[in-house]
């Protein structure tokens, strides 16, 4: 699964609150409360993220809305052996996925190439 634009959102936020503190529509200390808040819930996104992923075993990738510098790509939570992951776009989550699947067919493959040999060697032993 992809997710488009849920993190990122702060970078938009920090302006309108930028501007509504400088026109006094709210306070400095408003502003820096309300932008904590955004930070806070986008940190509580990736870690429902990361429940998610723990839980039904499946890749969820996600698309920034907007990277600032200071943004990564991996995002690790807690002692989750599982990581929130964000691209910088649709092309490069798809991309990701791609690879995972193409990943996944490999495995399959040596797989069932190991389970064709252990079929050979026990039936040589017989």
């Amino acid at each position: 699964m992809i997710n488009l634009g849920i993190l990122g959102k702060k970078f938009f936020f920090k302006r309108i609150l930028s501007a509504a503190s400088n026109s006094g529509t709210i306070s400095k200390s408003d502003d820096k409360s309300l932008l904590e808040a955004i930070v806070k819930g986008e940190e509580k996104y990736i870690s429902d993220l990361v429940a998610m992923i723990e839980r039904y075993q499946k890749p969820v990738i996600g698309v920034s809305l907007y990277d600032e510098e200071k943004d990564r790509t991996i995002y690790p939570v807690g002692k989750s052996i599982y990581k929130g992951l964000f691209y910088p776009t649709p092309e490069r989550a798809v991309a990701a996925l791609s690879k995972m699947v193409g990943y996944g067919r490999f495995l399959q493959r040596q797989q069932a190439i190991d389970e064709q040999n252990q079929k050979t060697i026990i039936g040589d032993r017989n």
